[in-house]
Order: C-alpha cells, then structure tokens, then sequence
C-alpha cells in the first residue's frame, strides 16, 4: 500500500480493526506507474475512525483501497480511478464492514466492489462507471458474512454484462 494505517503487534504482525481514532481526510494518491501490486490505501480502523474526501489514482495499480474502518464508522467521497478493483474488502485483511457513502468507481478492470467482509457493507449514494461486468462480487463460505446494501446510486456499463456476481449466494 502507498498508505496502510494499522495498529502493530509485537510480533510485527498487524492487529485487524484495532486502530482506534484515526483520521485519514483530503488527501490525493497515486499508486504511480508500471505497480499492479500496488494498493492506495489499506485502512484497518475501528472506532471514532475517519476516512474522508480522498481521490485514489490506481490506473496502474492493484486496487484503490483493501481495508476501510468498520464497526459503525464510514467512508465518505472516495473516488478511485483505475486499478483492477476500487475496492478489494476482506475480513482476513482487516475489513469487518462498515458504509461507503458517496464513493465515485471508474474505470476499474476487474471488479469495482469485491467484499468477503464479516458483517453487512451498506454502499450509500454511489456511482460507478466501468467498461463491462461484473461491477461487484460478492465472496463468503458463511451465511452471515458478504452481504451488501445498495442504495441510492448509479452504475454504468458501456458493453452489457453481468452486474452483480453473488455466486456464493449470501
């Protein structure tokens, strides 16, 4: 990750969603050039967390975002530009859910949304502008787990195709 905003453990591993109070706000990115590893941010943060008003360029890149602050905290006024996904969510990477509100998704190659996190992840006014489908994919062996709420928002296809892919069927 350019960014990755985490609370350590001693061993040097990272602890998921357990770094508290922690403000991430206006700030641009760019994953730079020739990096497909290349994430923008991985946010693991719980609590009285921040994540606001941030412009990710990823065009050459993995991903916009690989964790978000969850347990009742937001994401506001994202945008990601390019990347294979805009945002890459899993539970074993530290993202349990949470909201993303306001997210603009454009140009992605693979999937503009893929979540396997634990608890629901509500997407609230969106917009999302990709090539051809699928646009998210859901991802869980569990019942409870890779559920999603969408709400108030755009997506746009320029080719036909599948938008959302729930083939584990949570």
């Amino acid at each position: 990750p350019v960014m990755h905003i985490l609370t350590p453990k001693e061993d040097g591993g990272e602890r998921s969603a357990c770094s508290f109070a922690q403000a991430f706000r206006g700030i641009n990115i760019a994953v730079g050039k020739r990096n497909p590893g290349a994430v923008g941010i991985r946010f693991s943060a719980a609590q009285e967390s921040s994540f606001e008003d941030v412009d990710i360029d990823a065009r050459d890149g993995y991903a916009g975002v690989s964790a978000i602050p969850g347990r009742g905290m937001a994401t506001v006024n994202v945008k990601v530009r390019g990347g294979k996904y805009g945002f890459d969510l899993k539970s074993r990477s530290g993202s349990l859910g949470g909201s993303l509100v306001g997210i603009e998704l454009r140009g992605q190659t693979e999937r503009a949304i893929r979540s396997s996190v634990w608890n629901t992840l509500a997407v609230t006014g969106f917009l999302i502008e990709k090539d051809q489908g699928p646009v998210i994919e859901t991802q869980s062996g569990h019942a409870q787990a890779g559920n999603m709420a969408l709400t108030d928002g755009r997506i746009t296809l320029n080719k036909p195709g599948l938008v959302i892919d729930n083939r584990n069927g949570v």
